[in-house]
């Protein structure tokens, strides 16, 4: 049990009114250094009071950016009153939603990528602050920020994950459904009969039966994004574009311009990890099949990534 810098100077100003009053003669002052030194013996004994504690921590291994994550901490004590959780250098942890035994400490989730969250100090401390009790230390553990996944729909993207060429490496397609006409779409696949009843112009929707690869290139130029905010929307599109085309069974390739590439189960770990940077021409971008690649870009300069073969540069 320690005195906290209020308890110290609340003992100082209980010694120095004792002292005034036995020095000056006067009652009331020894009384009010009585009642003081009254209130440091109770809030000692409410620090005093209770056992060490086992606190187990539940930190997720993975949160959205800008998302409400939080860290799960429970001990066996159901008692709450009086306990709080300190940060790295000493602050109390604001915004905790406690439980019965339990607490939820809200996680930094504004960056992406990993992130060390913690170590947190357990601790009791009386109504008045005047001590404090040390409980148990929680150690540090490791969260990955990604990047927020927006719902897309893949029928309201362009035909970017369908060979409409013919080409072998695209595999056969077949007629699944019709939707609406997006700029981009090739104007034989329009179906004029339903863009007469609807009113809109219809298109059909192919899908490929031999499951295609479709290739996803994120700009990462410092000179394609406006500023960070513009690229973090990138990001946040191209991962959304990414996890709508696995969803519906396709194989994805992630590529950026300055080379990095992910396929399987990496790809949200790089998209993660992400940053600006400057890029040269890829020859290898530049040679991607045009009809199963889309480049997400931002709203900044454009460059020599307008050049890879693809149905265009989505911008969010």
């Amino acid at each position: 049990m320690r005195p906290t810098p209020r308890g110290i100077a609340w003992l100082i100003g209980v010694l120095a009114t004792a002292a005034l009053g036995g020095w000056w003669r006067i009652p009331e002052f020894v009384a009010i250094a009585a009642a003081g030194l009254v209130l440091i013996v109770v809030s000692a004994l409410m620090v005093l009071t209770g056992r060490a504690v086992t606190v187990r921590s539940h930190v997720p291994a993975r949160a959205e950016r800008d998302s409400d994550a939080t860290a799960l901490l429970t001990w066996p004590e159901q008692r709450r009153a009086g306990v709080r959780f300190l940060g790295r250098r000493g602050r109390t942890v604001t915004g905790v939603r406690w439980g019965e035994g339990e607490a939820w400490l809200p996680l930094p989730t504004h960056r992406r990528g990993p992130r060390i969250v913690g170590p947190w100090r357990f601790e009791r401390i009386d109504p008045w602050g005047l001590f404090r009790r040390h409980l148990a230390e929680i150690p540090a553990s490791t969260i990955l920020i990604t990047p927020r996944i927006h719902p897309v729909s893949l029928a309201s993207l362009p035909m970017a994950f369908v060979d409409h060429s013919g080409a072998t490496e695209a595999g056969a397609t077949t007629f699944a459904s019709l939707r609406e006409y997006v700029i981009g779409d090739e104007i034989r696949h329009i179906h004029w009969r339903s863009s007469a009843k609807t009113g809109s112009l219809m298109t059909r929707q192919y899908v490929d039966l031999t499951r295609p690869r479709v290739h996803l290139v994120l700009v990462d130029d410092t000179r394609a994004h406006r500023d960070d905010g513009d690229f973090e929307a990138s990001v946040d599109l191209i991962a959304s574009i990414a996890t709508v085309a696995l969803s519906a069974g396709f194989d994805v390739d992630i590529r950026t311009t300055s080379g990095d590439l992910a396929r399987g189960s990496t790809w949200l770990e790089m998209l993660s990890q992400v940053t600006r940077r400057d890029t040269v021409a890829n020859r290898t971008l530049l040679r991607l099949p045009a009809a199963t690649t889309m480049v997400i870009g931002g709203h900044g300069e454009r460059g020599w990534w307008e050049r890879i073969p693809s149905v265009g540069v989505v911008r969010p």
